[in-house]
């Protein structure tokens, strides 16, 4: 499963990762719920498979 997260900042970044998190998994809008790339990187601690931070208009297939 493969999200891709819009952070809230002006950066206006992407992020790519493979949701492994048990929670996340019943996440329709993960945009929603993980708005800050603070949150994600938090997650990171558990969701070791975090892909790579792209600008926006750099969007992965």
């Amino acid at each position: 499963m493969r999200w891709y997260l819009q952070n809230a900042t002006e950066l206006n970044i992407l992020v790519c990762f493979e949701v492994i998190h048990p929670v996340l998994m019943h996440c329709e809008d993960i945009t929603q719920q993980l708005g800050d790339i603070q949150v994600i990187h938090e997650l990171n601690n558990e969701a070791p498979s975090l892909l790579r931070v792209a600008p926006k208009n750099e969007r992965a297939p």
